[in-house]
């Protein structure tokens, strides 16, 4: 079976004109809004390309990263429509991944006489399923436990029980250091600032 290609012209300026002469451009109203996206013939009659369009036709945004893009008729470009909201979901997109990037700190875990302890979701649902199992067969004196570095070790019960208070430790202190960054997110107010914040190691740097 033969597959169809499209062929298309890329103009100087970057605009796209399809095989049959048209191309895809912005249809906008009189504020500037996209109200639907619409192709327009690229070519006059003579061959030659069409440069000037009416003024509610104008190239589609495929460079700029735009909330709410709006069409600036003076700059002849696209700006943001909605800067407050911009901002705003720019904030909660950081936090999110803060969120997420938070956990790796848990998941890098805490030294313990030399051995590297992992404290994620999972590791602490572990952790407590060991601690039951040591209240409830006081005969269970060690536990074996996968570390990050040193591969299965084991614990006495004690140890255990040291190694759990400074997982949890580390949860609490993770936690707080989140909840900094986000009041810190939250404090800002440049949406290109947020934008290039770095990761949430790095940026801990700014509260620290």
């Amino acid at each position: 079976m033969e597959i169809a290609q499209t062929q298309y012209m890329v103009t100087d300026d970057g605009m796209v004109i399809n095989d049959d002469g048209t191309t895809l451009r912005a249809l906008i109203n009189d504020e500037g809004f996209v109200i639907d996206q619409v192709y327009v013939n690229a070519i006059n009659e003579d061959g030659t390309i069409i440069k000037e369009y009416p003024p509610n036709i104008v190239p589609l945004n495929t460079t700029k990263r735009l909330w709410l893009p709006k069409w600036d008729f003076e700059l002849k470009d696209w700006i943001e429509g909605n800067p407050e909201l911009a901002l705003s979901e720019v904030k909660r997109m950081l936090i999110e991944r803060y969120r997420f990037e938070s956990y790796y700190l848990l998941g890098d875990g805490f030294d313990y006489k030399g051995n590297l302890i992992s404290y994620t979701d999972y590791d602490q649902q572990q952790f407590s399923t060991q601690i039951m199992m040591f209240f409830m067969r006081p005969t269970v004196t060690t536990a074996k436990w996968m570390t990050l570095n040193n591969g299965y070790q084991t614990f006495t019960k004690d140890q255990f029980f040291e190694m759990y208070d400074k997982g949890e430790a580390l949860k609490v202190e993770v936690e707080d250091l989140y909840n900094r960054m986000v009041d810190y997110v939250n404090s800002m107010t440049d949406f290109n600032a947020v934008d290039a914040m770095p990761s949430f190691k790095e940026a801990m740097k700014l509260i620290q």
